[in-house]
C-alpha cells in the first residue's frame, strides 16, 4: 500500500503522515522513518532537529539517507512493516544536483528514484511518501530550478498513478484525492 501526501512548507503533511502512519501500525509491524533531508547550513539543521523532537516517543526507527533509498532494504528490515519517506521532493533535489554544482540527467535521475519507491512500496506493508507542492508560487526560476521543478511534478504524476491514497494537506487539513 502506497499512501502519497503533498502539501507546500508548513501546511501540517508531515504530522499528518507521522499521525497515519503510527495510527496504521499493527502490533506485529515496526515503524521506519526514512529522512532524506540533507543537513545543509542552520535552517536544514533547525528543520531535522524540529522533526526529530515531533517524532520522539512515537517507535520510530529513523534512517538517514539522502540518496540511493532503494539500498536500505540491504540494513533494514522493512518488509510488512511501514516506512515513511520523508520527503521526495528532498530526495529528488539530493539525487539531481551533485555537490561540484552539475546536474545529473533528470530523466535517468526521476526514473531511478521511481524504481527506489516501487522497490520499497513492494517491501513495506505501507509506505507512506511525504513530498512539498511547490508550484504556486508562480515565480520563474532559474533553468536548474525550473528543471528540479518538472522532475518532480513528474515524480508525483507517477508515483500518484500507482498510489493507493493521495492526500494533499491544506492549512493542517488533510484533503484526500484519490482511494483505491
Amino acid at each position: 500500500m502506497i499512501h502519497l501526501i503533498i502539501g507546500g512548507s508548513g501546511s501540517g503533511k508531515s504530522a499528518f503522515a507521522e499521525k497515519c502512519a503510527v495510527e496504521g501500525k499493527e502490533s506485529f509491524q515496526d515503524l521506519f522513518y526514512l529522512a532524506t533531508m540533507a543537513p545543509f547550513g542552520r535552517e536544514a539543521e533547525n528543520r531535522i532537529r524540529r522533526h526529530r523532537e515531533a517524532r520522539q516517543g512515537c517507535g520510530f526507527t529513523t534512517i538517514e539517507r539522502q540518496t540511493d533509498i532503494g539500498k536500505i532494504t540491504e540494513e533494514f528490515n522493512i518488509n510488512n512493516n511501514i516506512l515513511l519517506l520523508e520527503s521526495l521532493s528532498d530526495l529528488a533535489a539530493n539525487e539531481l544536483f551533485k555537490e561540484n554544482g552539475e546536474m545529473n540527467d533528470p530523466i535517468s535521475t526521476a526514473d531511478n528514484i521511481y524504481r527506489d519507491v516501487l522497490h520499497l512500496g513492494e517491501k513495506a506493508d505501507k509506505l507512506i511518501v511525504v513530498s512539498d507542492d511547490i508550484f504556486r508560487d508562480g515565480i520563474i526560476y532559474a533553468a536548474e530550478t525550473d528543471t528540479y521543478m518538472k522532475m518532480l511534478g513528474h515524480l508525483h504524476i507517477r508515483i500518484a498513478a500507482i498510489a493507493d491514497v493521495v492526500t494533499e494537506v491544506v492549512s493542517g487539513i488533510p484533503c484526500v484525492k484519490k482511494v483505491v
